[in-house]
């Protein structure tokens, strides 16, 4: 039974420790695997999120621009006609009406005129220049009283002659609401036509905006300028950076948004990887341990029934040792066509050839207790004729022949020790 059970055993454990090493193999291949699957999955999700945003985003910009076009093309509004107090009453009627914080009207000379009857000139800044020029709308966001807010620059054009422009503010909270609603980013940016941070998840104390070109210099932002310079370049794409709020190498996904804008989603590497390792390795290891357990059951299965041939063939070997050659060799193992069955044929020839020994040697002893019958007796009538004899003396022949038996006797006792014959010089 011993032998039993350390075949067995060590078959267990010969084959737990390869099953241990293939599976810790395959579970770190695996998880590499799902790295990389992981990773280019959250690029994919992260781009159609940028993407979904992005258009979020200009619509929001585009209804708003499409209100203020509206409005600046109503008659009291695009009238040379119309002085500035009746432009001022209806766009102050309109202005809860078209969603809009305040609607001003800028004349030629860059004078503006709100509805709460501020008067503030803005010849100089950019929005009056672009307007001017080229007559086209232009967005961006600006700093009003600490608050950021959008502000909307519309050409007003009577029969194509520019005649003033219509400026609408709002605050930024409907971009706010799209911001903050996406699941699978933990940082946002938003940047203007002029590269100026107009919104940003880590700004959460202050609403002070920053252009771009204040953190060029920071070292620790360098790698957050490099995406922004990218971005004001209106390109599109996915890398892996450095974010301002997570610090960590983290996935940024960059599209353009229309008006100039440029939107940046900042997903949590970290987060990604740790959630995903979890997960995939609780499945992992629940699978590996269910193949554990079947695997034992097969091993043991396997190591028992090996275990039990080599056990009845340990039983024949001690059996031939005791002297018991009648047992047969199983006929089960006997006709196995593995090595077990091979050391079962050749226990069993070896059997059979002791059996053939043993009978010949039978055979030679039988014969040898007959001839040994028949030279007793001839010794016996020497010793006889010796006897009589004494007395008289022997002719040499007749010695010599008495001599020559006695030496034959002694040699056969040496043979065969449970044989006793008189030594010659008791005769």
């Amino acid at each position: 039974m011993d032998i039993k059970s350390s075949i067995k055993n060590k078959l267990v454990s010969y084959f737990g420790i390869i099953l241990g090493v293939s599976f810790l193999v395959i579970a770190i291949a695996a998880n590499k695997l799902c790295q990389s699957i992981m990773e280019s999955d959250t690029v994919k999700y992260l781009e159609k999120a940028v993407s979904s945003t992005s258009n979020q985003v200009n619509m929001i910009l585009e209804q708003k621009k499409q209100d203020l076009e509206q409005i600046a093309q109503l008659q009291e509004i695009n009238s040379s006609k119309s002085t500035i107090e009746e432009k001022l009453t209806v766009l102050k009627y309109l202005s809860n009406i078209a969603a809009f914080e305040e609607i001003a009207f800028v004349d030629l000379e860059g004078n503006k005129y709100s509805t709460n009857a501020s008067k503030e000139n803005i010849s100089d800044s950019q929005a009056f220049k672009v307007v001017s020029d080229i007559k086209q709308a232009f967005i961006e966001v600006v700093q009003v009283e600490e608050e950021p807010m959008l502000s909307i620059c519309i050409p007003v054009v009577q029969e194509e002659e520019l005649i003033g422009m219509l400026i609408g503010l709002d605050f930024m909270q409907d971009f706010d609401s799209v911001l903050n609603n996406i699941e699978c980013a933990d940082e946002y940016v938003l940047l203007d036509v002029n590269g100026t941070i107009i919104a940003h998840s880590a700004r959460e104390t202050s609403n002070i905006l920053v252009h771009m070109e204040q953190i060029a210099n920071q070292e620790e932002y360098n790698e957050a300028y490099d995406l922004f310079k990218t971005m004001s370049e209106g390109k599109q794409g996915t890398r892996l950076c450095k974010g301002i709020k997570t610090k960590g190498k983290n996935y940024v996904g960059y599209a353009p948004t229309g008006m100039g804008w440029s939107l940046a989603l900042v997903s949590d590497r970290s987060d990604i990887m740790f959630s995903t390792f979890i997960h995939f390795n609780i499945k992992l290891i629940g699978i590996m341990m269910i193949l554990i357990v079947v695997a034992i059951v097969i091993v043991h299965s396997i190591a028992k029934s090996f275990a039990n041939q080599m056990s009845e063939l340990v039983s024949c070997m001690e059996d031939m040792a005791s002297g018991d050659l009648e047992k047969p060799v199983p006929k089960s193992l006997i006709e196995q066509k593995d090595e077990i069955g091979d050391l079962a044929r050749a226990i069993r020839t070896m059997k059979l050839e002791i059996q053939e020994m043993l009978s010949t040697i039978k055979h030679c002893t039988d014969y040898m207790n007959e001839q040994m019958e028949d030279l007793t007796v001839e010794i016996k009538d020497a010793i006889k004729n010796a006897l009589v004899l004494e007395n008289r003396k022997l002719d040499e022949r007749y010695q010599e022949d008495i001599i020559q038996h006695l030496k034959m006797l002694n040699r056969i006792s040496e043979i065969l020790p449970d044989f006793h014959i008189v030594k010659r010089d008791k005769i």
